[in-house]
């Protein structure tokens, strides 16, 4: 029963005080007639859930059952680029609402103030899309349209804590999530699409921790200058491997924060 009044309020709040900001935010109902943010996003929302392909006559049949008494032809009305950014707006709001929980997902977790993983994805549009969404061709590129969504995951509390939409082109190393603060005592997971020395050197500035495989050739050095057979080294260091990186994390520069595994 607890599940069925956490999903009941996530709805609540998808169709309620989220969808009013994202109303307000992108400018979507200048004059509310028929239409109202709640209405507007259930039409769509459960429209296109209940089919994908879903037609305008389709769409005010559902915005009827929904309260809104419209017509075809007001749909159609509606398909504009306000109406993007209010189910853009919608979506990342409501990715950090459905997945959360007080506590943490295993004990190791819990010596840091956040554990980010961060990881794209990339979703096919239609190539009408290539003006605003870009893709970059190919297996993984998405074809010539295509959105990349760079999504951040806490593994203290479960939550999604962040979605940013991006075109499909664009690479993991340059997404401004690179330069996202997270605070002291946070780390953050990810692979080597996000390496970037300079990127781990304002993270150490910062306080912060991150996790990565090793790019070849990086090299790693200790204080003195001296450079490090990090595979070798590491399997040479007394005691449990996560106390040892965070002693690493205190004492040395933050190259030495940097661990790497096959």
């Amino acid at each position: 029963m607890e599940i069925i009044a956490k999903v009941g309020a996530a709805l609540q709040a998808l169709f309620g005080e989220i969808a009013q900001k994202a109303s307000e935010t992108s400018g979507v109902i200048v004059r509310q007639r028929k239409f109202t943010a709640f209405s507007l996003a259930q039409t769509f929302v459960l429209g296109y859930l209940r089919n994908p392909e879903a037609s305008a006559e389709d769409l005010a049949r559902i915005a009827v059952e929904c309260g809104a008494n419209v017509t075809p032809q007001a749909i159609d009305q509606r398909h504009s680029p306000k109406l993007v950014e209010f189910l853009k707006e919608l979506f990342c709001k409501a990715t950090e609402v459905v997945f959360r929980t007080d506590k943490a997902l295993a004990p190791l977790v819990e010596r840091f103030t956040s554990v980010i993983v961060l990881d794209s994805t990339t979703i096919t549009l239609p190539d009408s899309e290539q003006g605003e969404y870009p893709g970059a061709g190919g297996s993984h590129g998405g074809g010539a349209a295509a959105l990349k969504l760079q999504t951040e995951w806490d593994l203290r509390s479960g939550a999604v804590t962040h979605v940013e939409i991006e075109p499909g082109r664009s690479p993991d190393s340059a997404t401004n999530r690179q330069h996202a603060r997270r605070g002291a005592g946070s780390l953050r997971i990810t692979d080597l699409g996000y390496f970037s020395l300079a990127v781990f050197a304002a993270m150490t500035q910062a306080g912060e921790y991150f996790l990565s495989r090793l790019q070849f050739p990086t090299g790693v050095m200790l204080p003195t200058g001296e450079p490090v057979d990090l595979m070798k080294w590491l399997r040479e260091q007394p005691g449990p491997f996560i106390d040892q990186m965070m002693r690493l994390g205190k004492d040395h520069r933050f190259l030495c924060r940097l661990v790497a595994w096959r």
